[in-house]
């Protein structure tokens, strides 16, 4: 595709236990300041296919970010296999009337056929399918791709094996009408691949993820932050992926060899 000098990014809370009107006032908050225009929230209890942190938290949390968000805004929803089948189901009038863009890994990311099936039923409800970002295997990704599972595919550039296997699904991806945003949750080198990953495929998701949480252990990694403004984070063009990693941070790390 053609080369991008700048991405958007889409504000992702890994929180999934605030309360609503918390979680609300941060988006409305940062979106001030940043400039994002997608929001992605986490919600429910990991594969639990059918648990809330309590009865009625992603119902009202849904509510909320609506009220919050403009007509301009787009709102994705990860429960990371929370969902299921039935409660994916039951929800979908609920997802719709807060406009509800993206339903990802709604049910655990092993049940590629039954998220794919679920695709199917939400048909014709203008809620795209994503997931992706747990898979490795290369059959898992064949599988994925042929059936398909989803509108959008989310590698995640460590799990998946490096840099070149994503680039290889999103170029099949692509040939089969699909988006790519790869999985970017925090701002470890994650944030660089996955920038360079969207500047240079075909078929890019508009926006990449970008954790709003302060992790501690990413902290004063970069000599220079990768920085949200207007919405965007510049792709970084110096050597290599572009960042330099700060030394300190380097000085105070834990080593491990990998053999």
């Amino acid at each position: 595709g053609e080369p991008r000098e700048k991405i958007g990014m889409y504000y992702s809370s890994m929180v999934r236990d605030w309360p609503v009107e918390k979680e609300a006032e941060r988006m409305r908050q940062l979106r001030d300041e940043r400039g994002y225009r997608a929001f992605k929230l986490h919600v429910g209890v990991w594969n639990s296919e059918g648990t809330d942190y309590w009865p009625g938290r992603t119902e009202a949390m849904l509510e909320a970010a609506a009220a919050v968000l403009g007509d301009q805004d787009e709102l994705y929803v990860d429960p990371n296999g929370a969902f299921g089948h039935d409660w994916s189901v039951r929800l979908l009038p609920l997802m719709k009337s807060c406009g509800v863009r993206i339903l990802e890994e709604p049910l655990p990311f092993w049940k590629i056929r039954e998220t794919a099936a679920l695709r199917q039923a939400m048909a014709g409800s203008d809620i795209l399918m994503a997931g992706g970002e747990q898979d490795y295997n290369p059959n898992a990704w064949d599988l994925i791709l042929d059936l398909p599972m989803a509108d959008i595919i989310q590698p995640d550039i460590g799990y998946i094996g490096g840099f070149t296997r994503a680039l290889d699904v999103a170029k099949r991806a692509a040939a089969r009408g699909i988006y790519t945003t790869p999985h970017t949750s925090n701002r470890s080198m994650l944030l660089p691949f996955g920038l360079h990953l969207m500047a240079a495929i075909e078929k890019p998701w508009p926006y990449l993820e970008h954790g709003v949480e302060e992790d501690l252990w990413t902290e004063e990694l970069m000599t220079e932050p990768l920085a949200v403004t207007n919405g965007f984070i510049s792709v970084p063009q110096g050597p290599g992926w572009g960042v330099e990693i700060s030394p300190d941070w380097m000085k105070k790390a834990c080593h491990m060899i990998t053999k």
